[in-house]
């Protein structure tokens, strides 16, 4: 675990590992979110809750080259922002379940999570990090663009409740 201390001095903890009822956490955190801003559904939401299952039923394993990392107030489970490092075979790792809740957005906390996690695919020896993301959230391609990614590919899309186009972002490590 590692602390984040804010401006004011409010504390907010980094875990890298899964609790019993993270997956659950991370699956309503984004679909609540989700619906609340951009009209998702049980369809998005039940994507998410079957990639996070898959995620964490390789974590019982002990696999090391995939990681969460999950911010929350100190003494508390509840999320505040979330991301993984998926291994996407070919020297690939996919970056995913990227979300800051909306009263935390501005304070730096997701420039963090994104970081951590190109570091720890660094670490795990991943050439390149990629990334599936909307066109309806520029403020996160923005900061992708930022963190040097690069927009690769872009197309329609209409699985979910929502029709957008999705965008590809790569990073070369």
């Amino acid at each position: 675990m590692e602390r984040i201390v804010l401006k004011g001095g409010e504390v907010l903890i980094l875990r890298r590992t899964l609790n019993p009822g993270d997956a659950g956490r991370i699956v309503s955190f984004h679909g609540e979110v989700y619906a609340r801003e951009h009209g998702m559904g049980p369809m998005f939401e039940g994507y998410v809750a079957v990639t996070v299952g898959e995620f964490a039923q390789r974590q019982g394993g002990g696999n090391t080259k995939e990681q969460a990392l999950l911010i929350s107030r100190a003494g508390t489970a509840e999320l505040i922002g979330c991301c993984a490092v998926i291994d996407a075979g070919d020297q690939a790792a996919q970056f995913r379940w990227f979300l800051v809740d909306t009263p935390w957005r501005g304070l730096g906390l997701g420039r963090q999570l994104l970081r951590r996690a190109i570091e720890f695919a660094r670490t795990c020896g991943y050439r390149r990090v990629f990334l599936y993301t909307g066109d309806f959230l520029p403020e996160a391609a923005g900061l992708y663009l930022s963190e040097g990614f690069i927009l690769t590919e872009s197309h329609p899309f209409a699985g979910w409740e929502l029709h957008f186009t999705e965008q590809k972002y790569e990073l070369d490590l």
